[in-house]
């Protein structure tokens, strides 16, 4: 099998939370200059305390799963039940079949990523919101693991902003990542 096939392999064309960073970060710059990013202060702070208390829980969590994906990556472990404690389908479809065709095609992730968050939508009626997320897959790159040489990818930034969706499900299992979207036109 030749990279790029690997290549093709690896780059499912919708992408959950995690896998969203791969398509994003390979991508062409826009020829546009970006949008600024939100900033840390776009999510104006809440004086209601439950409001609070559920961003801290959904960032928290959010951080959780980013570091479980992470290092699920760094072996391609698609069966790691760190990483899908945090997703619920289509979400956790999405990164499980990433994980799986990256151990299929035998590549790894090496390096560490860099995230920054901020809540960009909090909606408590509906038990529904939105984390902003700077992806700097910089130092993160997909290798093969028998030869520790990359995988080739399309040159372009590699970072970029991906939003990904939340919803409260109650009880154990509290908020949850339901789907994700990479903006290619953002970046950070």
């Amino acid at each position: 099998m030749n990279g790029m096939r690997a290549v093709d392999a690896l780059r499912p064309a919708t992408v959950a939370a995690a896998v969203i960073l791969t398509a994003a970060a390979c991508t062409k710059a826009p020829a546009t200059p970006p949008p600024a990013p939100p900033s840390p202060s776009s999510a104006a702070p809440s004086t209601d305390p439950a409001a609070a208390v559920a961003t801290t829980e959904i960032l928290d969590r959010y951080r959780s799963f980013r570091q479980a994906y992470d290092a699920a990556g760094l072996t391609a472990d698609y069966k790691s039940k760190d990483v899908t404690r945090y997703l619920v389908d289509p979400a956790k479809q999405e990164v499980v079949r990433f994980l799986l065709n990256t151990h299929i095609h035998g590549a790894v992730y090496k390096g560490e990523a860099q995230s920054t968050l901020t809540l960009a939508k909090l909606d408590l009626k509906a038990k529904t919101a939105t984390v902003s997320e700077c992806y700097d897959a910089t130092n993160y790159r997909l290798v093969f693991t028998k030869t520790s040489s990359p995988v080739p990818v399309p040159s372009g930034p590699r970072r970029a902003i991906i939003e990904t969706q939340a919803k409260d499900f109650g009880g154990n299992k509290g908020w949850l990542f339901t789907k994700s979207e990479t903006f290619r036109d953002r970046s950070c």
